[in-house]
């Protein structure tokens, strides 16, 4: 099928009028739809940075028989690329500033309360361990077990009823520390968890 071609009408010496194509219309026809059926990203406009307008570039070149038009469309090709880096340097600096102003300090928050509950969960952890192993006392749905075989016959009693009431939460209390218990559906087992600070 025949490309179609605009041509305009330009006058001669001999005062007759010659047809030339308009290759500057179909160039940035050509380079446009070649950057939207493409993946690439330009920013906030559509920027001449493809090999298709080098192509372009070197088939006017050629048709008009002057260098300078290459190069010139070479270095307009350079600039928009580094306008293009230019530009995602200035988006990675507005990123990495708001990241300082505000997540970075939350993320800092947060990790430093976390630090605060772990130490707090480790003294509460070296009490029970310096307990005597003949001392225990556990808390299993309001009522208090010094019987490690009695507690563990209420745990167990403690999660069925959670799974007959279809929900999840706590069981009772070991020292400092809740117990929560959840049935997983997947590997029909029972889930117990111990929750600190």
């Amino acid at each position: 099928m025949g490309e179609k071609r605009a041509y305009k009408a330009r006058k001669s010496g001999g005062g007759r009028k010659k047809l030339k194509p308009e290759y500057d219309a179909g160039k940035n026809m050509k380079e446009q739809i070649s950057q939207i059926m493409t993946s690439k990203s330009p920013v906030r406009a559509c920027d001449d940075v493809d090999d298709t307008a080098l192509s372009y570039a070197e088939i006017k070149a050629l048709a008009t028989g002057n260098p300078y038009i290459k190069e010139k469309m070479d270095l307009d090709i350079q600039v928009s690329k580094l306008k293009l880096l230019k530009a995602n340097h200035t988006s990675q600096i507005y990123s990495l500033e708001s990241d300082i102003a505000r997540r970075y300090p939350r993320e800092i928050a947060v990790a430093q309360g976390q630090i605060g509950a772990l130490k707090t969960d480790m003294e509460a952890a070296k009490l029970l361990l310096a307990q005597d192993k003949d001392h225990f006392s556990m808390e299993i749905s309001g009522k208090v077990y010094t019987e490690r075989k009695e507690a563990g016959a209420a745990i167990i009693e403690a999660c069925k009823a959670l799974k007959a009431a279809g929900t999840e939460g706590r069981i009772g209390s070991y020292g400092a520390f809740e117990l929560h218990s959840r049935f997983d559906n997947f590997d029909k087992v029972f889930r117990l968890s111990i929750k600190g600070a």
